[in-house]
């Protein structure tokens, strides 16, 4: 069989070399062309007459590019005979800018000072550092912003708590006058309307005094006290009866029934308790359908207490049922923009929460809702309140 003849070794390594994976190039330390391979050639687009002996590399160069290769490049040559990955920017014959990572070694050729070049295109490399910078600096915007919004948030916050001290603190000797006078007023001979107008007088700062209440819980709450408990036997029944005849009282167009279920005695503050009925029932009268009743159940099972207060109207979503416990939170955003949740059923989660108990809102058909507290005997547990 008769064998091909192999080519010429040293053309096959000239070919290797000419058509490299890469651009290979000679410079003086000047920077002048002496050699470059035609793959280096294709990449700017010009052919080895136009840059051997004719141009020098730094004429290739970008603006920025050229003051780093000799602010840079040339410096570490001259110390230490190499430079490893040094990104800069070419400009090919047709204007384009390409980014190219070059390898670079001082060497000793008969006698002449060389510089061997190896050149490899990273457009991939640079748009990935570009994003990469682009994202960084998007971040610690972000980061900036966030900071910005968190010192604000904490401004506001020690603002808010100042003045909730300020109100707690200084409100309560007025409106106590303001119902001692009422008081007072009541034995003396007057009109009809005034006492209409003296009855008004009363009922507005009686609400004062209980919203000054809320506030002064919810400073004690924020303040990082949380809510003490004084614990006692007490009737629940009993309790939810006396907070529904004042509310009676204070809505006499408002049907509110009470259905109990065995007996009612627990272990609990009946002032703590007291408070949550009535910021529970308050609620249903205030945001409920005022053409339908308000029906509150209590029942003490062996592991649990329990008040529910059911009342129709547009029913919780799973943010408003979320937001129960967050303070002046509007549960409810299509009912006339009016906070559902706010101080009172933010008063009501921590009174549970200090028992180890919590609430929670059900939706029920024909658009009825119920509001459910449940004050565990065993004290705090994990388990959700529907499984109880």
């Amino acid at each position: 069989m008769e064998l091909i003849p192999s080519r010429d070794a040293t053309s096959d390594v000239q070919d290797r070399i000419e058509d490299a994976p890469c651009g290979l190039l000679q410079t003086t330390p000047e920077g002048d062309f002496l050699r470059t391979n035609r793959t280096f050639c294709k990449w700017i687009g010009r052919n080895p007459e136009e840059l051997v002996a004719r141009l020098r590399l730094q004429d290739l160069m970008t603006a920025s590019s050229r003051v780093f290769f000799h602010t840079h490049c040339i410096p570490l040559l001259q110390a230490q005979g190499s430079v490893s990955e040094m990104r800069i920017g070419l400009t090919s014959a047709d204007g384009r800018i390409l980014p190219v990572v070059l390898n670079v070694v001082r060497r000793m050729i008969r006698g002449a000072v060389v510089h061997e070049i190896a050149a490899f295109v990273a457009p991939a490399r640079e748009r990935y550092e570009r994003e990469l910078a682009s994202s960084h600096q998007r971040l610690e915007k972000l980061v900036a912003e966030a900071t910005s919004l968190r010192a604000e948030a904490t401004e506001r916050g020690a603002l808010a708590n100042q003045l909730l001290g300020i109100l707690t603190h200084d409100l309560p000797e007025p409106i106590s006058s303001i119902l001692r006078g009422a008081a007072l007023l009541e034995s003396e001979t007057l009109s009809e309307a005034q006492r209409e107008m003296l009855s008004t007088i009363s009922v507005a700062a009686e609400r004062a005094n209980r919203r000054l209440r809320d506030l002064q819980k919810v400073t004690q709450i924020r303040s990082g006290a949380g809510l003490v408990i004084a614990p006692q036997t007490v009737d629940l029944h009993a309790v939810t009866d006396g907070e529904l005849a004042q509310l009676a009282h204070d809505h006499p167009r408002r049907v509110l029934r009470h259905e109990t279920e065995g007996p009612g005695e627990f272990v609990t503050d009946p002032a703590l308790l007291a408070l949550a009925v009535n910021h529970l029932v308050s609620n249903a009268l205030q945001y409920g359908d005022a053409a339908e009743d308000v029906v509150v159940r209590t029942h003490v099972r062996a592991e649990a207490a329990y008040v529910e207060v059911q009342n129709s109207g547009e029913p919780f979503g799973p943010e408003g049922a979320a937001a129960l416990s967050q303070p002046s939170v509007q549960a409810n955003p299509s009912k006339d923009a009016r906070p559902l949740a706010g101080l009172g059923l933010f008063i009501v989660s921590e009174i549970a929460r200090a028992h180890g108990g919590t609430i929670g809102a059900l939706a029920l058909p024909k658009g009825r809702t119920t509001l459910t507290m449940f004050l565990p005997r065993s004290g705090p547990t994990d388990k959700p309140w529907r499984d109880w």
